[in-house]
């Protein structure tokens, strides 16, 4: 709207863009809150810290170290708004069987493992 001011009236302008006159002004004085944008941030950064496993509980205690105030429903509802969620460890699973009950592997390539010297 302020590269239009000149070109067209006010009226006009709050009409195309179906705003009132009121909410325009508000919008226009209206601070950006830098606490939220902070906290945000830090919401984020503490999430990608711990790989995405920690949840509400966890982040609010990390971002309370940090110096805000808030509590774990807030960090909660943010999270849910950014999109992040916390995910689950995976359950270990062991691969390898040692007390299998086939030998080792023949030794195609004729090498020598044995080490002579320390």
């Amino acid at each position: 709207m302020q590269q239009h001011i000149t070109q067209y009236q006010m009226k006009a302008l709050y009409e195309a863009l179906c705003v009132s006159r009121s909410g325009y002004r508000a919008w226009l004085l209206r601070l950006v809150n830098t606490y939220k944008l902070a906290f945000k941030e830090a919401d984020s950064v503490s999430y990608r810290a711990h790989k995405a496993r920690a949840g509400a509980p966890s982040i609010t205690a990390e971002i309370k170290a940090k110096g805000f105030n808030v509590s774990v429903r807030t960090v909660g509802r943010i999270m849910q708004r950014l999109g992040l969620r916390a995910r689950g460890c995976r359950k270990f699973k062991r691969t390898t069987d040692s007390n299998h009950k086939y030998g080792a592997s023949p030794n195609l390539l004729d090498r020598k493992l044995a080490c002579d010297a320390l």
